[in-house]
């Protein structure tokens, strides 16, 4: 279950159309990017879904993080190698550039799947992904719990909202 930070971060949204794409921000900075065509106008109907689809996401990361369990997920962002990872999520946390921007990002070991390095020689791997781009999380519970990886800072995340 998300925390009432999470829940709460996700009431005040505001759109804000742009070369043909839709943005939705929360108070913590820009949760989803969409292509605005005419079959996808922003009606209150079309937001709400697109709403709920965003807290089912984090609420299932938030799942498999507090279980410790594997997960599988697309990643879809402009630039990176689109396609299927899998990896052990430890936090999902907000993070404020020094411009004073911000998003929310998943901190996972990768370790398996698509990779933008081209080789899966450097499995496993510590990654940054955001949110935004993620689609389709599936928690791999077959695979069991996962031990948290040497590395990992619990302490490193100014605005955590899951951390194992």
């Amino acid at each position: 279950m998300l925390t009432g930070y999470v829940q709460e971060a996700m009431k005040p949204l505001r759109i804000k159309g742009k070369y043909k794409q839709l943005f939705l921000y929360s108070q913590f900075g820009r949760i989803r990017t969409m292509e605005y065509t005419r079959t996808l106008c922003a009606s209150k109907k079309n937001i709400n879904l697109i709403i709920k689809e965003t807290m089912t996401k984090l609420e299932t990361l938030t799942k498999a993080i507090e279980k410790q369990l594997p997960i599988s997920f697309q990643y879809n962002k402009p630039g990176k190698i689109e396609g299927v990872r899998i990896g052990n999520p430890h936090a999902v946390f907000i993070f404020t550039a020094k411009s004073g921007k911000t998003s929310t990002k998943l901190h996972l070991v990768q370790k398996d799947g698509v990779s933008d390095s081209g080789t899966k020689d450097d499995f496993p791997f510590w990654r940054l992904f955001d949110i935004e781009y993620i689609s389709d999380v599936e928690i791999l519970e077959n695979l069991g719990q996962f031990e948290i990886e040497e590395g990992y800072k619990p302490d490193s995340y100014d605005n955590p909202l899951a951390k194992v």
